[in-house]
């Protein structure tokens, strides 16, 4: 048993620097990168936390350890999030929803090493309650997102990912009411669980060749682009900035793909997988937003209102342009409009704006 223990142990814990090793690579383009080396970390301290007494490290450094894993179950609910939810931002209501979780686990801990007084019985129950909350909005998350059709291979891999590491997450989970006695220990069960999660990311982050996740920041620019892939880029973008087709408010994929002379699945390609975008309608609201951006540096624009260009641009309504602009630029339009009033260097051209957003 001391065997299997180690094997799986230790070698949870190189896959565990794998992934980390490689989410490191892609920490500047790709949005869940830090929220799956926290996963990574915290799930590290959770394998060298909960070791047999034979591996056990000296007890300040196991206390540590006892710490540092309360929040690996959200930290992986936050990763989840961040590769299923297009335009995902960390916000206020997540560190709530996280505190909420790990308060129940911190307070035994704290006890366990006597620097508060015991906890009420009532803890355990809530922090049941709370796990399995986010646990259930975890599986509705990702299974949603799973069921999307516009959906790049990479977020999908990505999406599996969370899948797996969830189911892994209720097993780990479930491992700690083994009884004492029993023939495989708690402890082993727990990180015999959590092994297929660490094997299968491991596996899928060797093989990335490239970034393909959607992200504000990562759509990759057309120098990237295959041979065919460049002539339907300049067929697109003769058409939809060219003649300005993008201010159609009714445009669709399905008749762009007409315009063009292009298939809808070659189409949905080139957004998708080669420019990086999560679907059709991000594509174009970045060029979309990008030109009222260009309209904003135009002279006397300052006395049109923001509605006007917006619907101008080819936006059907204020809310979905200010949801739009606020993801991509971090500001809100009155702000941008602001700013740019006093550094006009703020200028976006809509053309490289839709191929570097």
């Amino acid at each position: 048993m001391l065997l299997l223990d180690a094997m799986f142990r230790f070698g949870g814990c190189a896959l565990l620097l794998v992934i980390a090793v490689s989410a490191w690579r892609y920490r500047t383009v790709w949005r869940s990168a830090p929220y799956l080396l926290l996963t990574c970390a915290s799930v590290l301290a959770l394998f060298i936390g909960y070791t047999l007494p034979q591996f056990a490290p000296p007890e300040p450094v196991l206390a540590l350890m006892r710490f540092l894993d309360i929040p690996h179950l959200v930290f992986a609910w936050l990763f989840a999030l961040s590769v299923s939810v297009p335009d995902f931002r960390l916000q206020r209501w997540h560190i709530a929803v996280g505190v909420l979780y790990a308060a129940p686990i911190l307070w035994p801990r704290l006890a366990l090493y006597s620097l508060v007084s015991d906890y009420p019985a009532w803890l355990p129950i809530y922090g049941a309650i709370t796990s399995v909350v986010l646990i259930g909005h975890l599986l509705y998350v990702v299974s949603k997102a799973a069921r999307a059709h516009s959906r790049q291979a990479g977020n999908r891999r990505a999406e599996l990912f969370a899948m797996v590491l969830l189911a892994v997450t209720i097993c780990a989970a479930l491992s700690d009411f083994i009884p004492d006695g029993s023939p495989l220990d708690w402890r082993t069960a727990k990180v015999m669980s959590i092994f297929p999660a660490l094997a299968f990311g491991a596996v899928w982050m060797l093989r990335l060749k490239v970034p393909m996740f959607h992200s504000p920041d990562n759509s990759r620019s057309s120098g990237g682009l295959s041979a065919k892939g460049n002539g339907l880029l300049g067929r697109l973008e003769d058409y939809l900035l060219g003649k300005e087709a993008f201010r159609d408010q009714d445009l669709t994929i399905a008749s762009l793909s007409e315009d063009i002379g292009v298939s809808q699945h070659k189409l949905r390609a080139l957004i998708n997988n080669e420019l990086g975008h999560p679907n059709f309608n991000a594509y174009i609201n970045q060029i979309r937003v990008g030109a009222v951006c260009r309209a904003f540096d135009e002279p006397g624009s300052d006395k049109l209102p923001i509605l006007t260009l917006a619907l101008d641009a080819g936006f059907k309504s204020i809310s979905v342009f200010n949801k739009a602009f606020k993801s991509l630029t971090g500001q809100t339009p009155s702000q941008y409009r602001a700013l740019l009033a006093k550094n006009p260097a703020h200028a976006w051209n809509p053309e490289e704006f839709a191929r570097n957003p």
